[in-house]
């Protein structure tokens, strides 16, 4: 295996060398860097985040933005607890979380906690719905949420401070600065937020419903995000990104629970550091070094009258060492190649693991476009990945093509095979890990229809997908004999997901102010086809906490620097238990955000208020986790230029 390290670092080294031997006396035509290899997609289900929303997101979770924008599947386990996502119904660890060019997701559960990750205004934020092979390796098999920091290198100076207050004790501040040039950027941020979570809620396990407060979910975060751009010239860019953030959370205890008074402190330090360059007008090159590391204790705690004791106290440490090189070659204007090469070393340190655990992964990919000028693409994709399981060959194909001409409809279609690996849980967690088990497979199948209408000012974009999608050998943690009772991983299931995904947004714009209104539908399936154990009563039914509906709509008026802002999400309700025996109502939830800033020479003021669970509704994300009623935040940004 070591052998594929040095072919992974040769390759780099090539083009790394090729790139500095050419020189800067080959005569070549100045071309502004700006996004020519970050992984260019074709068709995939993108929705991107609007950067005027985000100004109402900044300093808040990763959490919030998703579940109010989009129509991701949140599991929220209440103030202060961990939350991960699922996306067209596939577990958690079948989202991959891509932040500058690296994975975040956990080696060891394989997921990653989104209400540990602030919102920056400069960030840009998308969500990739379907199976992505070569393009993102294993395991995206639901998806990815990509979220890149990028340079401005129009900007000399810029001071930046935030500060919001919210109910519930909540209170938050961040400062960015930013200096530099046309050739060197330096960005800096920090951020800090405090929040008691000490919200009303209905104890419906006492007899007389009460109104009780939460207690034990009050939350510390602080981070410090340093990032150096250096542009030489207009053919190579260097980028560095480092980010440390501390969490320190009191975890909210179940409804009629309430002596459980668990904590989890983590620290996580992160590091990406990239290369890129245009060799030619033919060829250019991506070379990624990064190397994240998770400390995690969580302690396992019992309120006792005046006394706390502590049932367990386990303490992690987690490392991904990730090191890649792209090639893309375009020999003419109807061809484009690209070719792969990556390197993973994931390692984990727990006592449940009897000692330290690694693996090693390698991964080769080549993609092939065809492009027919203004009709469509056609692009193929294949990877092959080397590790110590068996690990099948994955490939896509996707599709675009205009019919009726530049003004008709766009028709997308994709199909891709991919697989996730079980986690370093699922293989060496003691009692109950299985190295024995098998990589999970996917099968996934795509088509969309897209249009874009434009009349004077007003302009429509329509678009709908339905999607198909098979994964054999479902990992499913469950008690086993083997174990004395005790939870092992087996490869038990079939789960086919499918559905339908609209999204339509009309827009009216004037001179002066503008008009929006957004509508979002999502109708999701994810079956247990299939199951190895007998008298499963899951088999044929829907998975439990994926709603079979969800849906969102939002209305927004901006004139000049006013802005009004209302929406509305629908969650269905949702299975709790494998056989349906029980489920949560669905609800409905609602806010509104008023954004307003001021100029004056070079300070601009930003101030955004929102009201949240606007009619104060009584819902449940999860079995007996509260969550707050209607409550208020509002934000100051000063910015200087």
């Amino acid at each position: 295996m070591r052998n594929f390290w040095v072919i992974i670092i040769l390759f780099t080294f090539f083009n790394c060398t090729q790139a500095f031997c050419i020189g800067d006396t080959t005569l070549l035509k100045e071309i502004q860097i700006t996004e020519f290899l970050r992984n260019k997609l074709f068709f995939k289900s993108i929705q991107k985040i609007d950067s005027s929303i985000l100004v109402s997101y900044q300093n808040r979770s990763l959490t919030d933005l998703l579940n109010e924008q989009t129509l991701v599947t949140i599991k929220n386990y209440g103030a202060g607890g961990i939350a991960t996502i699922s996306l067209r119904g596939t577990n958690a660890s079948h989202t991959k979380l891509i932040w500058n060019g690296i994975s975040l997701n956990s080696p060891m559960l394989g997921l990653f906690d989104y209400s540990t990750f602030p919102v920056f205004s400069n960030s840009k934020i998308s969500i990739i719905s379907g199976g992505q092979s070569a393009e993102f390796g294993a395991g995206a098999i639901g998806g990815v949420i990509n979220v890149d920091d990028e340079a401005d290198y129009g900007s000399r100076f810029k001071l930046s401070f935030s500060q919001q207050m919210g109910s519930f004790g909540r209170s938050g501040n961040s400062f960015n600065l930013q200096f530099g040039n046309n050739k060197f950027q330096s960005s800096t941020f920090l951020n800090r937020l405090i929040a008691k979570n000490d919200f009303l809620f209905v104890d419906y396990q006492k007899f007389s419903r009460p109104k009780v407060k939460l207690e034990n979910a009050s939350t510390i975060q602080e981070g410090v995000r340093q990032s150096f751009d250096w542009r030489p010239n207009s053919k190579r860019i260097f980028s560095l990104n480092s980010w440390f953030q501390y969490n320190n959370r009191n975890l909210a205890p179940q409804i009629g629970n309430a002596n459980n008074v668990s904590t989890i402190v983590d620290r996580s330090f992160r590091n990406s550091l990239e290369y890129r360059e245009i060799i030619n007008s033919k060829v250019n090159i991506q070379t990624n070094i990064g190397y994240v590391r998770d400390f995690l204790l969580f302690k396992n705690r019992l309120k006792l009258a005046d006394s706390i004791a502590e049932l367990l106290s386990s303490q992690s440490i987690s490392e991904i060492y990730t090191l890649s090189s792209k090639l893309n070659f375009k020999p003419s204007d109807q061809y484009n190649f690209q070719f792969i090469a990556e390197g993973f070393k994931e390692s984990a340190k727990i006592k449940e693991y009897g000692g330290l655990k690694a693996r090693n992964r390698y991964s080769i990919a080549v993609s092939v476009s065809r492009y027919f000028f203004n009709k469509g693409i056609i692009s193929a994709n294949a990877r092959k990945e080397f590790n110590d399981l068996a690990s099948p060959f994955i490939g896509s194909i996707h599709s675009e093509f205009n019919l009726f001409g530049k003004r008709g409809i766009k028709l997308l279609n994709s199909v891709s095979t991919n697989y996730a690996l079980p986690t370093l849980n699922d293989l060496y967690w003691k009692p109950g890990g299985n190295i024995n088990l098998n990589a999970e497979k996917s099968f996934n199948v795509d088509i969309a229809l897209e249009k874009k209408i434009i009349l004077n000012n007003i302009s429509i974009n329509n678009s709908i997908t339905a999607y198909w999608s098979k994964v054999n050998d479902w990992i499913l943690w469950q008690p086993s004999l083997e174990y004395n009772g005790n939870w092992s991983p087996q490869n038990l299931k079939r789960v086919r997901t499918s559905g339908i995904e609209s999204t339509n947004e009309i827009k009216w714009t004037r001179s002066k102010d503008s008009f929006s209104f957004r509508l979002n539908y999502s109708y999701t399936q994810a079956i247990n086809t299939k199951s190895t154990t007998e008298n499963d009563q899951s088999v044929g039914k829907q998975l439990i906490y994926i709603p079979l509906n969800s849906g969102l709509a939002q209305i927004k008026y901006q004139l000049k620097t006013f802005q009004i802002r209302y929406g509305t999400n629908y969650y269905g309700y949702r299975f709790t238990t494998s056989d349906h025996s029980d489920f949560l109502p669905s609800y409905v939830l609602s806010q509104i955000n008023f954004q307003k800033s001021f100029g004056y020479k070079k300070y601009q003021i930003e101030i955004d208020a929102g009201i949240y669970n606007l009619f104060n509704k009584t819902y449940q994300n999860l079995p007996d986790r509260a969550q707050p009623g209607r409550n208020f935040l509002i934000q100051f940004n000063l910015k200087y230029k």
